[in-house]
């Protein structure tokens, strides 16, 4: 794997835990049905991002535990 590769992964996976992070805290902070629908509907596929970019960034390349990630209409 190159360098620019090694750093992409990094960086996702650094970008990936923010995010989780700050869905979790809008989760806590505020108190709307919209906000609450929003997060319900994607603090899980984030959560499965940073689980995959966690696995590459630790030398992970088959990540079988991988599923589709489910989207639910609202």
């Amino acid at each position: 794997m190159s360098i620019a590769d090694q750093e992409f992964i990094k960086e996702s996976t650094q970008a990936n835990r923010e995010d989780v992070t700050s869905l979790q805290s809008a989760s806590q902070k505020f108190n709307n049905p919209g906000v609450q629908n929003f997060v319900s509907q994607f603090l899980p596929v984030q959560q499965q991002h940073l689980q995959i970019a966690t696995a590459l960034n630790n030398g992970d390349r088959t990540n079988s535990s991988r599923t589709p990630i489910q989207y639910s209409e609202s």
